[in-house]
């Protein structure tokens, strides 16, 4: 199964996008840094979930044309957990 042209292209905006949520929540964690607020806040690692969420496509699209691609469609699900967990623990603490 193959993945259309017009299929990529939205998926390659749905990747710059993701740059973008992830140097703002990049800026979110700084200033959190700078303004010396002791308490983790789950915003950073909920905006990297998102990042993870709109790559994943692109991956699964891949791994569709290339059985290796599973691999990585893997890494991301075990790190979209683990970040979802760490801003789950950054809520409640």
């Amino acid at each position: 199964m193959e993945c259309s042209d017009k299929m990529y292209n939205l998926m390659g905006i749905l990747s710059s996008f993701s740059i973008f949520v992830t140097l703002y929540a990049i800026y979110i964690q700084g200033y959190n840094i700078k303004s010396k607020k002791k308490k983790m806040i789950a915003i950073f690692p909920l905006l990297l979930s998102i990042t993870l969420l709109l790559k994943l496509p692109t991956q699964i699209c891949i791994a569709l044309e290339h059985k290796e691609g599973w691999h990585s469609v893997i890494g991301i699900s075990i790190k979209l957990c683990s970040l979802l967990y760490l801003a789950y623990l950054s809520s409640i603490y």
